[in-house]
């Protein structure tokens, strides 16, 4: 009896580090495809803010030409583009 108890405990310990390994492997590869994805959107992130900034810095080019245009796309900006 002792030899099937040693058996069975053999076997499922076994089968619980496989188990282990398998659910494992799963979750490295979830990290990596979110890993994936976070590059994604920290790209996509930095594009918008160089836009951004160039839209900024245009402005002010603007506001130093011509402030009357700019006092008006500003107004525009802020009430007509919600």
């Amino acid at each position: 009896m002792k030899k099937y108890i040693n058996a069975i405990l053999t076997l499922s310990s076994v089968l619980v580090l496989f188990y282990i390994i398998y659910d494992q492997y799963k979750q490295i590869n979830e990290y990596k495809e979110m890993e994936k994805s976070m590059e994604v959107l920290q790209t996509d992130s930095f594009q918008f803010h160089l836009i951004a900034d160039r839209y900024s810095i245009a402005l002010e080019l603007l506001r130093e030409e011509d402030s009357v245009a700019a006092a008006k796309f500003e107004k525009i900006l802020q009430n007509q583009t919600e």
